[in-house]
């Protein structure tokens, strides 16, 4: 399952949405980045390839 993952996190604030926003954000552009790739990185997978640019 390439489009899975588990987190364990314990947060003393009610925080949890922005940091998981920040995280997948951050994670996602940094891969696009990388590998030269543009848009949703979590996407279903049976909606079409991933585009290059």
């Amino acid at each position: 399952m390439r489009y899975h993952f588990h987190l364990v996190i314990e947060t003393p604030r009610a925080n949890l949405v922005a940091g998981m926003k920040w995280l997948l954000g951050t994670y996602t552009i940094r891969f696009n980045r990388r590998h030269r790739y543009f848009g949703h990185l979590f996407s279903c997978p049976s909606q079409g390839a991933r585009r290059r640019k």
